[in-house]
């Protein structure tokens, strides 16, 4: 009976053990896939902000392509607009010089001059051509002047200053009209260019374009004390300001004759 019963066990102890191991083996497998469906998650999700990543850095990129081709138009505008600028300016210039030229083509040569500075173009007239001596008053023929140069200057965009200089030697005969001397004559004779400007031209230019300076005789184109070299110092210049130099080839700004006398 003993024996049986050892066997019996004996037979439900082999029975069982397949059993154990399997269960077991489950056990691991689900949490193997457990790991497993976790890992396939957290790929799908990396997968997912890869793409987020790629789509955003292709849309930046595109917008930098954008703003690449955006700048380049621009600069090809930009350099577009500053040809048409150089070829207007230069078309102002030689209308000046021309003005210039015909107003110089008397007695004295050189009365209206055109040439650059780095403040722009300028166009200089002698006294002789605006006003009388000591006066402030424009004479027929410097308004002639004035008003060619109106006609071309209105349509432009430029602002213009105009600079009133005289020589060195004191006011007298008119000292009761200009008793600050020669700073004050070259002061309203800008003025009174200004004026004719704003006023009196047959294309009016607007005041808020004009300013005026006079620099008396600080500022003399010669340093000679001969008639000649005094007769250069008193002068107006009408500066374009804003208009670059060297647009085309028009002479630089005069030396001074300035050797004479000394």
């Amino acid at each position: 009976m003993k024996k049986s019963t050892l066997i019996i066990v004996a037979f439900l102890g082999l029975m069982l053990v397949p059993s154990c191991v399997t269960r077991a083996e489950l056990d691991r497998e689900k949490e193997q896939r457990k790991l497993n469906e976790e890992a396939l998650t957290n790929a799908k999700s990396y997968q997912t902000d890869l793409e987020e990543d790629r789509r955003r850095l292709a849309a930046e990129n595109q917008r930098l392509r954008d703003e690449l081709g955006d700048k380049s138009k621009m600069a090809a505008d930009a350099s577009t607009e500053r040809l048409k600028y150089l070829e207007k300016l230069a078309d102002l210039e030689k209308r000046l010089a021309n003005i210039g030229q015909e107003a110089s083509s008397g007695n004295n040569s050189g009365d209206v001059t055109v040439f650059q500075t780095p403040e722009g173009t300028v166009v200089e007239i002698k006294e002789g051509v605006l006003f009388d001596s000591g006066k402030k008053e424009i004479k027929s023929k410097g308004a002639e002047i004035l008003n060619q140069l109106a006609t071309e200057l209105a349509p432009t965009p430029y602002n213009i200053r105009i600079d009133g200089h005289t020589d060195s030697d004191p006011v007298k005969v008119h000292l009761k009209e200009f008793p600050l001397g020669n700073l004050q004559l070259s002061s309203e004779r800008s003025l009174e260019v200004a004026g004719f400007f704003m006023k009196k031209a047959k294309t009016p230019l607007g005041e808020n374009r004009i300013a005026i300076a006079g620099f008396g005789p600080n500022r003399p184109r010669s340093t000679g004390t001969s008639a000649e070299s005094k007769r250069q110092n008193r002068r107006v210049d009408i500066v374009v300001l804003n208009a670059p130099a060297g647009a085309i080839g028009v002479e630089t700004e005069p030396k001074s004759p300035g050797t004479e006398g000394k």
